[in-house]
């Protein structure tokens, strides 16, 4: 249940100002309550998304881990059956050939060939039965002598025509190359007949393969004069082998194949038998991966496709050492993975619960912090109530700002001059912060609220924002007070925009001429020191030209002081409309003006303004009836070709401008060096001048005055030489 709504009516006989601000606090409550609800969704939505991530990651893990475990079993029992295979190829290989190669025996199948007679015959048969084993072990049906045309001498074994056995041209093979030779595994249609004809019951034919073994002369050991056949049964070994499995499995099964070309053959029968004898050839389909397809290829390994029932499956495929064939063993990908889907079934269940779980325990943790809201906001409403009646009375008609904050520094109250000067009712700046209504920021911020807690109380100047983003300054003396049983804090803010502009006018009136507005001498001294450390950085160029107006004292005689302002209101004028904005030109002096030109390119430049200036003020002048005609003496220097000092620069450009003056004035002229050793020579002598009065250096002299007619003496003209100590007499041109 949340609390009331602002749709809620409450309705007070008395102060409906108070009661619209109870509502505005249950609606920001509501609001802090609803915000506390989305984000305990957002974490319980985020819990179920990781519970299924982990719960999906789990199953995946597994599902690989059961899988990679088939395949490697499949591959070991697939490795072990194909050297056992091997392993009982090359044992009746070696016991056929320690047969073969026993001079007594080979001795009695020689007289034998040659002579028929049943005492060879006898010793044959005697040596024969210890390989046929004791109730038939080792898997053999009988065992035949051939001549070396493949002619069959004798059998031992069960009884059949094995006559027919005798294969001629398996019997000029092993003549070619001399090595025992197994035969491929058939089915033994032979006996079938034969069964056929001697037996009452129906006989169904069954696999066999053989074991040829050359048998050569004792005394010719290249001369082969027979061979020994071992009919062989695979089912007394060979067949249970392949089809043993070690564990109880209900599709698994394993398969010897053999390749023929681009097909394969089947030699061993099928667990899953769909109606194929064994020894069925086929060609593996394409387009499907099957184990056939691999042994096709002559490829050898663990796959994921599918078996002779279209069926998915794990097969492995190992190759029979030293034989053309192959084994497969397989199992079907339901079986291994069947495990897996009861464990997705748990996992799923448990994730399930889990989440219910935590659902159910979110929401009591809910359904309490939502009493205990309730509860805080209905005790902080009534003890806010009694601090807003008591701050009210106290603070309501003050001349500065006063608001009343948490010691979070959330504003409960503040009077009407704080509602008047931010623009905006005390509903809204109860959602505000006291320092988000300054522009500290937030490392003023935090050091405000450490120099609370370490004095209990602060002072400082910042801009504070009304409701249009406008800023006016303010001076805040904050503290902490007790309310009751609440730490408060009280914020006293002083609006000091009236004594900011005071302070803003007196410094612009002590760095601007109060007659023209121009920068004064204070200011462009300044600015000139700053221009001259940016040349320095920036490695280029300053201008500085001095400008004063000739005879401008006859014009104040003449026509009086006022019309003497006006002029220079009406040069500074034109002056400001001769310059650039970034320049900057100030009056210096009575009728003297400075102008600091910035970042110049070309010296040039600085010559044509000074003719455009020149040009400018010459221009004449109404002042009421009178036409007045103004020249100026310009003098001009450099930073920091000429210096990079500014006193010296200032001086510099005088005594250029002064230099212009003696030039014959309407004029401008560059600051040179011999400049400043002339005025040093005419300072001396102005000096030394002021001496020789005093010092009796000056000197009479007369000279007469001739008339050239008569060339009498009509008179004498007195001339007054200067006798300098340092010289003998200075001339009068000085």
């Amino acid at each position: 249940m949340f609390l009331p709504k602002l749709g809620a009516r409450l309705i007070f006989s008395r102060n409906s100002l108070k009661a619209k601000a109870i509502i505005m606090t249950i609606e920001t409550t509501n609001k802090k309550l609803s915000s506390s609800k989305k984000f305990l969704l957002i974490c319980f939505l985020l819990f179920t998304t990781l519970i299924s991530i982990f719960g999906f990651g789990f199953y995946y893990y597994q599902k690989q881990t059961v899988i990679e475990a088939a395949k490697t079993n499949l591959s070991n029992l697939a490795d072990l059956k194909a050297h056992q295979i091997g392993h009982w190829r090359h044992e009746r290989i070696s016991r056929a050939h320690l047969l073969s190669t026993n001079k007594l025996f080979l001795h009695s199948v020689q007289h034998y060939i040659e002579h028929q007679d049943n005492t060879s015959r006898e010793n044959i048969i005697q040596a024969l039965l210890p390989a046929l084993g004791q109730n038939n072990l080792n898997g053999d049906h009988g065992v035949l002598i051939t001549d070396h045309l493949g002619q069959t001498l004798l059998h031992v074994g069960e009884s059949a025509d094995w006559s027919r056995r005798s294969d001629k041209q398996k019997i000029a093979i092993i003549r070619q190359n001399g090595k025992p030779l197994f035969s491929k595994i058939y089915l033994d249609q032979i006996t079938s007949e034969s069964c056929q004809r001697n037996c009452d019951a129906p006989f169904k034919p069954h696999l066999h393969m053989d074991l040829t073994v050359p048998l050569y002369d004792n005394n010719k050991l290249t001369t082969m004069m027979g061979s020994i056949i071992f009919i062989i049964d695979p089912n007394t070994f060979l067949l249970p082998l392949v089809g043993l499995w070690p564990t109880s499995s209900i599709s698994a099964e394993s398969v010897l194949v053999r390749k023929i070309d681009d097909k394969v053959i089947r030699l061993t029968p099928l667990r899953h038998n769909n109606g194929e004898e064994p020894l069925v050839t086929i060609k593996p389909p394409k387009g499907i991966d099957t184990p056939g397809k691999h042994i096709k290829d002559g490829e050898c390994g663990v796959i994921d496709g599918y078996d002779y029932r279209q069926k998915k499956v794990f097969a492995a495929i190992q190759k029979v050492p030293d034989s053309p064939w192959y084994i497969v063993t397989k199992i079907d990908q339901s079986e291994v993975l069947s495990f897996m889907t009861k464990l997705g079934a748990i996992i799923f269940a448990s994730a399930i619960s889990i989440v219910i779980a935590v659902g159910m325990i979110m929401w009591l943790w809910w359904r309490r912090q939502q009493a205990i809201s309730r509860a805080l906001h209905y005790e902080q409403e009534l003890q806010n109530r009694t601090i807003l009646s008591r701050f009210d009375n106290l603070t309501r008609h003050s001349n500065d700002i006063i608001v009343l904050c948490s010691e979070e520094g959330d504003i409960i109250d503040a009077n009407q001059r704080a509602l008047e000067a931010y623009g905006q009712p005390l509903e809204t700046l109860r959602t505000h912060k006291l320092c988000s209504m300054c522009d500290i920021g937030d490392n003023g911020c935090n050091l405000l609220w450490q120099q609370l807690s370490a004095n209990g109380e602060t002072k400082f100047d910042s801009h504070q924002f009304r409701r249009d983003g406008s800023t006016f300054p303010v001076e805040i003396n904050a503290t902490w007070i007790k309310v009751g049983e609440r730490k408060l804090l009280q914020a006293i803010i002083r609006d000091v925009s009236e004594r900011k502009e005071a302070a803003q006018q007196l410094l612009h009136q002590a760095q601007h001429d109060p007659l023209t507005g121009l920068p004064n001498r204070t200011l462009i001294t300044d600015r000139l020191h700053q221009a001259i450390g940016k040349c320095k950085r920036h490695d280029n160029q300053l201008a500085l030209l001095f400008l004063d107006l000739d005879r401008f004292k006859n014009i104040n005689d003449t026509l009086g002081h006022a019309a003497g302002d006006q002029l220079l209101v009406n040069i500074a004028q034109r002056i400001k409309k001769s310059l650039r904005e970034v320049d900057t030109v100030a009056r210096f002096g009575g009728d003297e003006f400075m102008i600091l030109v910035e970042d110049i390119t070309n010296i040039a430049d600085i010559a044509t303004l000074a003719l455009k200036l020149i040009d400018a003020i010459e221009q004449p002048i109404f002042l009421g009836q009178q036409e007045i005609y103004v020249t100026t003496s310009t003098g001009i220097t450099v930073a920091p070709d000429d210096s990079d000092n500014t006193e010296e620069l200032i001086r510099f450009v005088e005594t250029a401008m002064y230099r212009a003056k003696e030039r014959g004035r309407n004029n401008y002229q560059f600051y040179t060096s011999d400049m400043n050793a002339h005025t040093h020579e005419h300072l001396k002598l102005e000096t030394s001048l002021r001496k020789a009065l005093a010092n009796k250096e000056f000197v009479v002299h007369y000279q007469p005055q001739v008339e050239l007619s008569s060339g009498k003496i009509i008179g004498s003209e007195a001339l007054v030489r200067w006798q300098h100590p340092e010289s003998i007499r200075t001339p009068v041109s000085r």
